[in-house]
Parts: structure tokens; C-alpha cells; sequence
């Protein structure tokens, strides 16, 4: 039931309690706490919870004595419960089953304590009748899904979450840097959670996790204006997690009935050098496993039906294999679910020995066998099976001249297979002027044919792989040109320089004049040390011949000295 139909309730509201005021702004001035749980209530004055099937209503009275209330639809001869308050003390009101239909309650007291407060019930059908893709193809690399679904209401806040190959029911929260490194791995196991540490080193810290979920409020004074909240509706213990340490078992306090839905897991690292926080999302189901939410790029929903483009450049693992809907039908939130059920498969073609995509290429496939989408570009093919095979024929080429054909296949889902082709690398270097120029244009050509082409990048260069042959290059830029024709070998490396290579200009001859005198310095100081040799063997050879005299001299019959003389 929505706000148009709101006045002619209270109409038929006030019929059965004619004494009290049914303004909608009377609200904002009654001393009630209103919300799911003892410790998750608000004051009526700012707004007022929409509720569902599962949840409590929980009341606090602020009045000096007790006051009753009776709760109910505000419909005609609808049944209520009357409820006694004290002052200060939460009370569980009642709790809400699948029976209550969606429309407007209210809140009223017997006497003129509490005057009426307009509250929304919930049982907008969220889970969608069906979740489906309607097609798939692939655009740039990505593949393309379009989706559809059917939902009772309009609904808002919608995210669809593409998820690969991922455990989801484990969600991994990584550790503060300033905590440690690493990650802590949680699960929901019933009512407990279950922490793992994975890769923490050495590192002891305490942890501990809130979940908190999105309510809606009606905003005061208004039966069509919603605003949320987020509210924290479980905590768990704090428990010490080690490096290299068991699993830890956490339990966990809930205020009140955990709705489906989209939550915010807020975890709490406090080690040495403080307390650190990390968040992430999971979906909760049921009572079951919930759904990690954080290994997964959200995308915004705005109808029911969408497209999603999900890139494919990483790894396998990675690839789309599940799609989750998450979204709000006034104030209530709902999920769907719907497997890609397609095997995806890449193809990349690798010039060796240099380990490049051949991106250049035109890659054509001429056939392919078990095949339902195809792309082919940037040296890839992109593939989508709806069996457990598929395989296909290829051409590559450049300009209208094709070099390689082959055969890839038989491929499995969910795998990249690369296959090597035998390149040469040409490297050309671009000058004008005397300089690298940057953003010139090299064509390679052949046969009187244009086969490819490149920019320069900053350092005046394009690089080819090509395979063996005899190449014209052309290169233009910079009010200038220059030609050459290259012959490559197979594998070949070759770098080739086009235009006005650098001149030998001041500079450069400077530095050729320092060499050349470098050079003949070292050139003299060989000499010396040669002469010097020479010299030091003389002096050597005089003092022996010395010692020998003064030997002889020490045996002579006749007295006096002998004299020993040196060459200087």
C-alpha cells in the first residue's frame, strides 16, 4: 500500500480511536524508541523503521509511568495487540510474520498517551520470479552479458556482482598494513564464524567483526520519504589470531533477526602499534554459508533489464562464472542469482623468441566447431563454448598479405593457450633534424603493398615483429622523410636508423678531442714506466757489481778503501 491510500487509513484508524489525533507530524514530538532490537532503537522523531516477515518491533518509553499501546493495521476492524511499556525498560512489541501484508500501521496509545505514530510493513516479493541472460556476445576483449529479471515493484540501490572462480562462502579480508601482512579468512558456520590467518608471518594481533545492515527509515513527517541507516545487528568475540595458528572459532551476538540481504562486515585488527579497521560485503542468504561480495567488481542497476561488460584480460580464474543481484524495494532489500553457464576460453598468438602478443595482426578465423560467441583482435581469440570444447581456424595477416594459418583446438573452459610464432624484431629509429622525433609515422611495406604501421614513441623508435623477408620502410614526420629497404633473417634482432642521425657537432668533438688525448696520455705514461724499469734494472745490476769490489777489496794484501760509484 503506498501514500495516496494513506489518509483513508487514518481515517478508518481514527474511526476506532476518535480520540486521538492521527497527524502524521504527531511523531515528532512522542517519547518512544522504536526499532529491531534492545540495542538497535531510535527516537520516533527521526524517523520510523519499515519493517518485514522476521523482524522484531522493539519499543522504549520515555512517559514517567506505564503506558499501553495498541499496535495493528491501519485498516478497518484489522486485528492489534496491545502492548503495556515501562518507563525506560525495552520491550519486544511483537515480531512480524509472512501474514502481515504490506501497508501502513500505527502506533497509538488507549488514552491520549502515545498519540499516533505511522509506521511501514513490508512484503514486497524481492527474491525475482527469474534472474536470466539474454545474450552474450563479446565487445573489445569483454564479454557482454545482457540480463533480465521481473520485480513486483520498482526497485533502487540495485548492484550486480560478476564473480569467477572464488570460494564465496570464505571471505578474505587482508591485514592492515600497519598491522602485519597477510589476511584473515572468515566463514559463517551457523550462528559462529570460523577465522582463519593465511600468510600472517610472525605477526599476533586480536580480532574481531561487525556486521552492519542498511535500514530504512520514513523520514519525519512524510509516509513517502525513506532514509537509511547503518546499523551494526552483529558482533562477534574478540579472539587472538598467530601466525601459523589453528583456526579460531567466533561467536557472535545478534541484536535481533539478521535479514537477507547486503551487509557490511567491518573487521577489527588491534596489534602493537594500535587498532586498524578493514571492511568488505557479503550477501547472507539464510541461515547458511553467506556470499562474499568482496572478490567481485559491483556494477549499478537502475532496470530490469541490463547489460554487463566484463573485461577478460586476467586470468582464467577470474573470468565470469556467476551473476548476483542485490537491490531495495522500499526500504527491503532482495538478491537473485544466475550462473554464466558458458565455458570461456582465450587464444593469444606469441611472436618468438621475443614473448609479444602479435598484436598488430589481423587475426580471422575461418571455422570453428563448438563455438556460440567469437572475437577475434589484438593477437587474441576470445571464445565462448557451450559444451566442453571448441576449436577453430586461424589466419594471420598483415595488410592484405597473410603469413601464418594453423589450427587451435581442441580448447577446454576456462583456459588460455598461447601459440608461439617465429618472428624477427626490427626496431626503427626515426631522426629529424638531428633528433629522435616523436610521433612520426613508419609504414612497412612489401611487394608494392602497405603491410603495417607504427607511431614513434618519445625516443624517436617503432618496433615490428615480422617474419623473414625483404621490407620497404618509409618514414615520415616532422616535415621530413626518409626510406630503406631491410632484409630480416628468421629471429633475426635489427635495428635500422631513418632520417638525420645526430651530427658531430661541438659537443661530440669535444668529447672525441678528450678521448684522443686520454689515449695519448695513457700512451706516455706506458713510456715512463718502461724507462723507468729499464732504469731501476741498471741501479740494480751497478749495486751488485759494487758488493763484489768490496769484497775483493776486504782480501787484498794492500791497505786503504775501496770507492763504489753510481750512475745518476
Amino acid at each position: 500500500m503506498k501514500p495516496k491510500t494513506l489518509f483513508l487509513l487514518l481515517l478508518l484508524f481514527s474511526a476506532i480511536l476518535p480520540a486521538v489525533p492521527l497527524s502524521s507530524e504527531a511523531s515528532s514530538q512522542v517519547p518512544l524508541d522504536m526499532g529491531y532490537g534492545p540495542s538497535t532503537m531510535f527516537p520516533v522523531s527521526g524517523g520510523t523503521p519499515v519493517f518485514t516477515a522476521g523482524d522484531q518491533l522493539w519499543l522504549t518509553s520515555h512517559y514517567n509511568s506505564t503506558v499501553q499501546v495498541s499496535i495493528g493495521p491501519a485498516i478497518a476492524n484489522a486485528s492489534r495487540v496491545l502492548r503495556s511499556l515501562q518507563p525506560g525498560i525495552p520491550a519486544l512489541a511483537l515480531t512480524f510474520n509472512a501474514s502481515d501484508t504490506e501497508e501502513y500501521w500505527v502506533l497509538a496509545g488507549q488514552g491520549s498517551q502515545p498519540p499516533p505514530v505511522v509506521f511501514e510493513v513490508s512484503d514486497a516479493e524481492l527474491a525475482p520470479a527469474n534472474l536470466t541472460i539474454a545474450g552474450d556476445s563479446f565487445r573489445g576483449g569483454a564479454l557482454d552479458l545482457n540480463l533480465s529479471t521481473a520485480l513486483r515493484s520498482p526497485f533502487y540501490d540495485g548492484q550486480a556482482c560478476v564473480m569467477g572462480e572464488v570460494n564465496a562462502s570464505v571471505a578474505s579480508i587482508p591485514v592492515p598494513s600497519q598491522t602485519g601482512i597477510g589476511a584473515v579468512e572468515l566463514t559463517r558456520q551457523g550462528p559462529a564464524l570460523e577465522a582463519t590467518g593465511v600468510g600472517l608471518g610472525t605477526e599476533n594481533f586480536t580480532f574481531s567483526v561487525g556486521l552492519y545492515y542498511s535500514y530504512s527509515f520514513l523520514a519525519p513527517n512524510s509516509t513517502s520519504i525513506l532514509v537509511s541507516r547503518d546499523v551494526q545487528v552483529a558482533v562477534s568475540d574478540a579472539v587472538a589470531i598467530t601466525g601459523g595458528g589453528p583456526p579460531v572459532s567466533m561467536g557472535v551476538r545478534s541484536d535481533g533477526a539478521l535479514r537477507a540481504g547486503r551487509y557490511e562486515l567491518r573487521a577489527f585488527f588491534e596489534g602493537v602499534t594500535g587498532l586498524a579497521v578493514a571492511t568488505t560485503d557479503v550477501l547472507i542468504t539464510g541461515s547458511g554459508p553467506w556470499v562474499w561480495l568482496g572478490g567481485c567488481e559491483s556494477s549499478a542497476v537502475y532496470s530490469n533489464a541490463f547489460g554487463l561488460v566484463v573485461p577478460m584480460n586476467g586470468p582464467p580464474s577470474g573470468w565470469p562464472r556467476t551473476v548476483w543481484l542485490t537491490y531495495k524495494v522500499f526500504g527491503e532489500q532482495g538478491f537473485a542469482e544466475v550462473p554464466v553457464g558458458l565455458g570461456l576460453a582465450a587464444v593469444k598468438f606469441e611472436g618468438e623468441p621475443w614473448g609479444v602478443i602479435l598484436s598488430s595482426y589481423n587475426v580471422t578465423v575461418v571455422s570453428s566447431q563448438g563455438v556460440q560467441a567469437i572475437e577475434a583482435g589484438n593477437g587474441t581469440v576470445y571464445l565462448a563454448m557451450p559444451g566442453s570444447s571448441a576449436s577453430f581456424s586461424y589466419l594471420l595477416s598483415l595488410g592484405n598479405k597473410t603469413f601464418f594459418t594453423g589450427n587451435a583446438g581442441p580448447l577446454e573452459p576456462f583456459t588460455e593457450t598461447t601459440i608461439p610464432l617465429n618472428v624477427s624484431k626490427l626496431a626503427v629509429n626515426y631522426f629529424v633534424g638531428g633528433s629522435p622525433y616523436s610521433g612520426g609515422t613508419v609504414r612497412v611495406g612489401g611487394e608494392g603493398t602497405n603491410l603495417t604501421k607504427a607511431v614513434t614513441n618519445k625516443a624517436g623508435q617503432a618496433v615490428f615483429y615480422l617474419p623473414p623477408g625483404t621490407y620497404q620502410l618509409n618514414a615520415s614526420g616532422g616535415s621530413s622523410s626518409a626510406s630503406q629497404t631491410v632484409t630480416l633473417s628468421e629471429r633475426q634482432s635489427l635495428q635500422v636508423s631513418l632520417g638525420e642521425p645526430p651530427s658531430q657537432g661541438p659537443v661530440q668533438l669535444l668529447v672525441v678531442a678528450l678521448a684522443l688525448l686520454a689515449g695519448v696520455g695513457i700512451l706516455v705514461n706506458v713510456a715512463l714506466f718502461a724507462r723507468a724499469r729499464i732504469r731501476r734494472g741498471r741501479r740494480t745490476r751497478r749495486a751488485s757489481s759494487a758488493q763484489s769490489a768490496t769484497s775483493d777489496v776486504g782480501r787484498s794484501p794492500h791497505s786503504g778503501s775501496a770507492t763504489m760509484g753510481y750512475d745518476t
